[in-house]
């Protein structure tokens, strides 16, 4: 019955039956969900806001969860809530640039834009302004908000940097967040607050609605771009470069998202399967063959008037120098590097290209994410915990840590084959270790969001967040 009235809202040709063709992508998507115990009944793709509110109407009218992906690459997929069968909302119909302002370097899009999307609508435009991405360039920019992933320039902390929201309630009722929610206003997309409670955080790893627009601001393109790299030769350079970086963070002196990437990331990142001979796991063997990589990699620019950055580089590189195996690099030592073009594009406001994708790009795995401070103990010790969990159970860890300001994010990848068991069963181990080690959990990827919603169950936070869900999606 379910299948008629999304057809009758959307067309037949947008709706899919769970085991019609062209659904493989879906069940890939979430059928390695722990610990859920629905299966989904129809995928839905609605073309535009109205009959995205028809479709939510309905889908919760009649007692279904509703499981949503703002596009086909599945970044900030969400699941309603489990027991129950379920319908697919994909939102890669809703694929417009609907502003880019560029007097006040912002835009707004919907759900289905794409970071190469924007990038190339710039482009095309001649507009000298940058999209800060992830990795992917055809991930879906809310997606990435709403998942609260972060990107490599300044504007790398892409919650910070959204503005505005508009999204479909429970109920089919728009909501716009922020000076949105004022009639007449021409600031939504430049003053995130509104009079009275701040609602936007809320519709962030959260399914309490369905984002239909969301705003962001843009980077305008620098005078100068610096970017560098510093290849470490082991743990206890990462920690001394960790403790090197971190009053360089805090005051502003390297203002984008400083990546450090361990030599198995780096290398699943930049090469094919077959190029790596098969292997998964990677054995230590095949990665010492991998040229051009340190055991750890750091990766940050500089940004600004040729004055300011000449200064602040002659600055940080004595500090860099005092780390003991580093390594420095700029461009002219990397010319044709496949590690290099990828990084530096990243942090300068152009998404990678991924014609030639890595093993990371296609492997199966799940991934995770915990805060801690910028200190190089805590990367050391979250490094142990992840090491020791992976090693146990035998599967393939990679490792990224990312520094924004005062925070140090540990984000780490398990890949597994046909059986994703191990994987799931050494991540929640990983999950238990790190928050019993006092760093907590802040994301992670759609199979484990059942197992990492355990971990705050019964505070006041968890308790408040069921509260809210349950007058919002009444």
């Amino acid at each position: 019955m379910i299948h008629d009235i999304l057809a009758g809202i959307c067309g037949k040709g947008h709706v899919l039956a769970a085991d019609a063709d062209g659904v493989k992508p879906y069940h890939e998507l979430f059928g390695a969900v722990a610990d859920n115990d629905s299966t989904f009944e129809a995928v839905v793709l609605p073309g535009n806001t109205d009959e995205l509110q028809a479709v939510v109407r309905a889908v919760t009218g009649h007692d279904y969860s509703l499981w949503c992906t703002p596009n086909a690459a599945g970044n900030g997929a969400v699941l309603g809530p489990a027991g129950k069968p379920a319908v697919v909302v994909d939102l890669q119909r809703l694929n417009r640039i609907l502003e880019v302002n560029t007097h006040s370097a912002c835009a707004l899009v919907e759900p289905g834009v794409t970071y190469r999307q924007l990038h190339d609508y710039l482009q095309d435009k001649g507009i000298p302004l940058w999209v800060d991405s992830d990795r992917n360039p055809d991930h879906s920019i809310a997606g990435s908000i709403c998942s609260r992933h972060y990107g490599y320039t300044p504007y790398g902390d892409h919650v910070l940097m959204q503005c505005g929201m508009e999204v479909v309630l429970g109920n089919g009722d728009l909501l716009r967040t922020g000076m949105g929610a004022v009639p007449g206003s021409d600031t939504w997309q430049l003053f995130k607050y509104n009079f009275g409670p701040y609602l936007d955080g809320l519709f962030t790893q959260s399914d309490m609605a369905v984002v239909s627009k969301v705003g962001l601001w843009l980077m305008p393109q620098p005078p100068v771009y610096r970017p560098f790299m510093i290849s470490l030769p082991d743990e206890a350079a990462l920690a001394a470069m960790v403790e090197a970086l971190r009053p360089l963070k805090i005051t502003g002196a390297i203002p984008n998202t400083v990546a450090i990437s361990s030599r198995a990331f780096e290398v699943a990142l930049n090469h094919k399967m077959e190029e790596l001979g098969g292997n998964r796991p990677l054995d230590p063997t095949t990665l010492k063959t991998i040229t051009g990589v340190g055991e750890w990699n750091v990766f940050g620019a500089l940004y600004g008037v040729p004055e300011n950055v000449n200064l602040t580089w002659d600055a940080i590189t004595e500090i860099f120098h005092g780390v003991e195996g580093a390594v420095l690099f700029e461009a002219r030592d990397r010319d044709g590097d496949r590690v290099w073009q990828r990084r530096s594009a990243l942090m300068g406001g152009m998404p990678a290209e991924s014609n030639s994708p890595g093993m990371l790009d296609h492997a199966a795995g799940v991934n995770l994410t915990a805060a801690a401070p910028v200190e190089g103990e805590a990367a050391e010790r979250m490094y142990d915990i992840v090491n020791s969990v992976a090693a146990r159970h035998g599967v393939q860890k990679l490792i990224e840590y990312a520094l924004l300001s005062r925070t140090l994010l540990q984000q780490t990848y398990l890949l597994y084959g046909d059986d994703h068991g191990p994987a799931i069963a050494a991540a929640r181990e990983i999950m238990q270790a790190l928050t019993a080690a006092g760093y907590g959990l802040v994301g992670e990827s759609l199979a484990l969001r059942r197992v990492a919603d355990d971990y705050y169950k019964g505070t006041g936070l968890h308790d408040l967040a069921g509260r809210l869900r349950n007058a919002i999606c009444a």
